[in-house]
């Protein structure tokens, strides 16, 4: 089945889509859930996915934030299709787009187990390692071309 990749609009039923694969991925294996986070701040992110047909397949938040910057929030690939590619495909997709918004540096807060697939993208560790919704994690950056 074909894959595609988008921008969803924040409420939108592809956005409840998304929503659902997050809090699988990133929230109900620590026993965690979305649904009693303040998520307020997702109203003026933009939200990426990839789709398979009418399945959320992986996704990423980027938050704007000053002079052209962003931050990169729940990255997350369905879990059978992780070490495939998608992952490494959609964040050079939207590191593009949002070069193409202006953007000149992508700054995020990653897993320490994640640590390698970000560097395999080019970016770099910044400051010490530290605990984030009971994980250890690495604040990395990169600038955009």
């Amino acid at each position: 089945m074909k894959r595609h990749f988008c921008e969803i609009a924040y409420g939108s039923p592809e956005y409840e889509k998304v929503f659902l694969l997050r809090n699988q991925i990133l929230r109900e294996p620590f026993g965690l859930d979305f649904r009693l986070e303040d998520l307020s701040w997702e109203a003026s992110s933009h939200h990426y996915a990839v789709f398979q047909g009418n399945e959320a397949i992986a996704c990423v938040i980027a938050i704007p934030e000053r002079d052209h910057c962003y931050r990169i929030r729940q990255m997350a690939t369905k879990k059978e299709i992780q070490g495939q590619g998608i992952g490494s495909k959609l964040m050079r997709k939207v590191e593009s787009e949002l070069a193409g918004k202006g953007g000149v540096k992508i700054s995020l807060n990653a897993r320490v187990t994640a640590l390698g697939f970000y560097q395999s993208l080019g970016y770099h560790s910044v400051g010490d390692e530290f605990v984030e919704v009971t994980i250890p994690h690495q604040k990395m950056e990169k600038r955009l071309q």
